[in-house]
């Protein structure tokens, strides 16, 4: 329960995102005893907001009549992170983030950042991010998330959850175009995060991938030059659910997180890479090489990964001038493929690119895996 002022006239005025917003949580915050109900402790729980379109000024104008009270608060951007802060007494930084298509990762960089200011074991902060469709558009997609960021390596209540081990943010900077996408900035945020998560690599990919002709074969090649020489499983969320644009981030890492749970069911697994099930043909305009990946050829996949665990870890696997190109091909999984215990590493990446230049990369790292 929340002590906001929750009347008809309020409901009316403000963004259907952020009642949401508030329900989500809510569940967060109570799965881990912070926020209302231990308010009189001051927790220092800083709030950051992800939320890019926002269709609801068009629909009130268009339905609401005459702008009441209520109407500032309801359609003001920082509004959607400050209800949060006021409705559970959360006393932290509260933070509104638009990057466009970014919007989420950003938030969570921000929110991470947080964690540390205030010193204290009590610190904590909340990521949330929303995308609804309210008016009529292209074919998005609708999300709501929120994370509940944590300090020390403890494993969280329930266990089964991955660290964050490292998130960078940085900018094109002056590229082609304004929209256009840029490789080696992408290639920096990777190497940003994996540096944070003292990482030399990553397993299991979630693309940013919006299905563009452009933007699919600059952001697997860019990922290719900086990650391991080779078995690198390359997804994106958007395949099976479309693009959550702002949201889109936290649904990616939703999806790594899926992937950890279900193969904690499964023997002998470290991962599990979910399909894209939507996906028939490999854009052509990807290097030679690429392929997808099914029930098929699993087997190779593992005889590949036996062969790799034979290889020093020790090497320097960014430097992309010894191996084969055709090793460093990243496999596009149209059914779920297990990666195995053995696997030579234990952590996965996912970014998301705004299409005004900010470019975003977070690392999650196996709980089971000591750092």
């Amino acid at each position: 329960q929340t002590t906001t002022n929750n009347n008809k006239t309020t409901h009316r005025s403000q963004q259907p995102a952020t009642n949401n917003k508030q329900i989500t949580a809510n569940c967060d915050l109570e799965h881990a005893e912070v926020g209302a109900p231990r308010a009189k402790q001051s927790w220092r729980t800083s709030v950051v907001v992800a939320q890019f379109q926002n269709d609801w000024p068009l629909l009130l104008t268009a339905t609401a009549g005459a702008p009441n009270s209520h109407t500032g608060t309801g359609l003001c951007a920082c509004i959607a992170a400050n209800r949060l802060s006021f409705a559970f007494d959360l006393r932290g930084q509260s933070l509104a983030v638009d990057t466009a298509c970014s919007s989420a990762l950003v938030a969570l960089k921000l929110g991470a950042g947080t964690l540390s200011q205030y010193g204290s074991a009590a610190s904590s902060a909340l990521v949330a991010a929303v995308n609804l469709l309210l008016w009529v558009s292209y074919a998005r997609a609708e999300a709501l998330g929120a994370a509940l960021l944590l300090p020390g390596v403890a494993p969280a209540r329930g266990g089964g959850s991955p660290a964050l081990a490292g998130v960078e943010v940085g900018s094109d900077g002056r590229s082609a175009s304004l929209t256009a996408p840029r490789g080696p900035a992408q290639q920096a945020v990777i190497l940003g995060a994996l540096s944070q998560a003292q990482a030399l690599s990553e397993e299991l990919l979630e693309c940013h991938g919006t299905g563009t002709p452009l933007g699919d074969p600059v952001e697997l090649a860019a990922a290719a030059k900086v990650l391991s020489p080779g078995l690198l499983l390359a997804g994106s969320a958007k395949a099976a659910l479309a693009h959550a644009e702002g949201a889109a981030g936290l649904v990616g890492l939703a999806r790594l997180c899926a992937g950890l749970r279900a193969a904690s069911d499964l023997s002998s697994t470290r991962w599990l890479a979910m399909p894209m099930p939507h996906l028939r043909a490999a854009n052509p305009h990807l290097a030679a090489g690429r392929g997808m990946h099914n029930n098929d050829n699993n087997n190779n996949y593992n005889n590949n990964i036996n062969n790799k665990n034979n290889k020093s870890n020790t090497n320097n696997k960014h430097d992309t001038g010894a191996e084969a190109e055709s090793d460093r091909q990243p496999l596009l999984p149209c059914e779920s493929v297990a990666l195995p215990s053995q696997a030579p590493t234990a952590v996965a990446g996912v970014s998301s690119f705004g299409f005004g230049g900010t470019n975003a990369h977070a690392v999650l790292r196996a709980p089971s895996t000591p750092r």
